[in-house]
C-alpha cells in the first residue's frame, strides 16, 4: 500500500527537525522568523537609538521626549521552491514486499538533498550580500592577515567587537569561522605564545572563548564542501537564536512553516513510467541588520 502524501510530509518535516539538530550552523547564523503571509513586513536595523543623545529634560505642563524607533520598515516576499524525486516501476516491482520503506528513503534523500543544498545556498548569500571589510578599518585592523607571526587575531577580534558597537550601539554575540580561518587562528604564534603554559599547550575554542574583550559564542564551519570561493572567512554578527520580524539580527531566514516543508504531492508521469514526489516550501533569506555584521578574509 505505501503512505499517503500527508504521512510522508510530516516524515520529511521529522527529517527537518533532525537536520537542523545535527547542523546547527544554519540556525547560528541566518535562524528561521515564521511569517503568516508571502508577502511581510520587517526591520531592517542600521544604526540604533542607543548612542543618540535625547533631551529629557520635562518643563512643567510640557510632553516626555518620545523615541523614535529608528530603523528602516521594509517588505519583502517569500520565493517558491520545489525539488521532486521519482520511484521507477522497476524499483517498485523489485520492492512489492517493501513499498513504503522505498518511500521513506526516496523522502530522506529528497529532504536531505534540499537541505544541504540550502546550506551550501546560504553561504553563497551571505558572501555575496556582504563585502570583505579591508584592513585599516578600523584603525589597527590587520584584515585577518593571521599566518604571519606579527599579527594577533585576538586584538582583530577585539577591534571589530569594538567597532561594531561603536557603530552600532549593540555589541557582536556570535563569530563563526571557516575551518581555513580556524586553522591560521589556532595556529598563529601570538595565540600559541598565549597558551603555553596550559597543558599540552594546544588552541582550543574554550580557552580562546576566554582571550577577547566581550562574551561570544563560537562556531567553525565544514571546509570548501558548502563554500563557494574562499574558505577561509571570519564572520563577527549579533544574532539571535528564535528571532521575529522586528528584532535585531544580522541574518534572518524567513520561512512559511517553522518546519519548512509546506507540501509534499505525488503524481504520475507516465513518459518515464514513475510515480513523482516533490516537496514544496516558501522561503527568503535577507540581511535584516547591515551594521551588524562584519565579515574578512583570513590568510
Amino acid at each position: 500500500m505505501g503512505y499517503d502524501v500527508q504521512q510522508l510530509l510530516t516524515y520529511s518535516q521529522g527529517i527537518y527537525s533532525d537536520w537542523a539538530i545535527k547542523h546547527p550552523v544554519a540556525k547560528f547564523l541566518a535562524p528561521e522568523v515564521p511569517v503568516m503571509a508571502e508577502k511581510f513586513f520587517y526591520k531592517n536595523f542600521g544604526t540604533g537609538n542607543q548612542f543618540n543623545i535625547q533631551e529629557t529634560t520635562r518643563a512643567i505642563g510640557g510632553g516626555a521626549a518620545r523615541l523614535a524607533f529608528q530603523v528602516t520598515d521594509s517588505q519583502s516576499v517569500l520565493f517558491e521552491n520545489a525539488m521532486e524525486t521519482t520511484i521507477d516501476d522497476i524499483e517498485k516491482r523489485q520492492n512489492v514486499e517493501m513499498f513504503d520503506q522505498l518511500q521513506m528513503v526516496k523522502i530522506r534523500d529528497l529532504s536531505t538533498t534540499i537541505l544541504n543544498n540550502d546550506l551550501k545556498a546560504l553561504f553563497a548569500f551571505m558572501n555575496g550580500a556582504v563585502a570583505v571589510t579591508p584592513a585599516g578599518t578600523p584603525a589597527g585592523f590587520t584584515g585577518g592577515v593571521w599566518g604571519s607571526s606579527a599579527n594577533d587575531p585576538i586584538v582583530d577580534i577585539d577591534l571589530i567587537c569594538k567597532f561594531i558597537t561603536d557603530n552600532t550601539g549593540l555589541i557582536p554575540n556570535r563569530i563563526y569561522l571557516d575551518l581555513g580561518a580556524w586553522l591560521l587562528l589556532k595556529n598563529n604564534t601570538k595565540i600559541l605564545g598565549r597558551v603555553q603554559y596550559i597543558q599540552f599547550a594546544i588552541a582550543t575554542i574554550e580557552q580562546i572563548k576566554a582571550l577577547t574583550a566581550v562574551p561570544l559564542e563560537w562556531m567553525i564551519g565544514g571546509g570548501a564542501q558548502f563554500v563557494s570561493g574562499s574558505a577561509s572567512n571570519c564572520w563577527i554578527f549579533y544574532g539571535q537564536d528564535n528571532p521575529g520580524q522586528m528584532d535585531p539580527s544580522a541574518f534572518k531566514t524567513f520561512v512559511r512553516t517553522a518546519n519548512r516543508f509546506d507540501a509534499l504531492r505525488q503524481y504520475r508521469e507516465e513518459r518515464i513510467r514513475s510515480d513523482v514526489y516533490y516537496i514544496d516550501w516558501q522561503q527568503n533569506r535577507l540581511v535584516t541588520g547591515p551594521s551588524l555584521v562584519v565579515r574578512f578574509t583570513v590568510t
